[in-house]
């Protein structure tokens, strides 16, 4: 199966999709949303550095370089390809849109939110990279 990735607009998308935010005026803002997905990053990376291993060494290492592979935090919601793999996607949305929902303060949210994160961690730690 062919690699493909996915653009940060796609991953707000598919997020407001989830968040039932999908009509204009939005209740997440794309600046929360774009948040939530450089932390999702940041956690990926942190659970699984082995998923972010090619970008460390896509380029030269620089005297100094602390890069760990890990994608540099994206500033705005446009066509920038996410560089994560195709099989870890849904992790990514499900971390979006369950930290999207901890920002909420209604009870109900804070346990949709909890099963977001939960279905997060576990499909980082039960799926290999390949």
């Amino acid at each position: 199966m062919a690699q493909y990735y996915r653009t940060v607009t796609d991953y707000v998308n598919v997020a407001r999709l989830s968040l039932q935010d999908a009509v204009s005026p939005y209740r997440y803002t794309d600046d929360n949303l774009l948040l939530a997905l450089n932390i999702g990053l940041a956690e990926m990376s942190r659970i699984r550095p082995d998923l972010f291993m090619d970008l460390k060494y896509q380029r030269p290492l620089r005297k100094g370089d602390t890069d760990e592979g890990m994608p540099a935090p994206y500033v705005a919601v446009d066509t920038s390809l996410v560089p994560v793999p195709s099989k870890y996607m849904s992790a990514l949305d499900w971390f979006i849109t369950g930290w999207s929902q901890f920002l909420d303060v209604t009870d109900a949210q804070d346990q949709r939110a909890q099963g977001f994160m939960q279905k997060f961690q576990t499909h980082l730690t039960t799926l290999t990279a390949a």
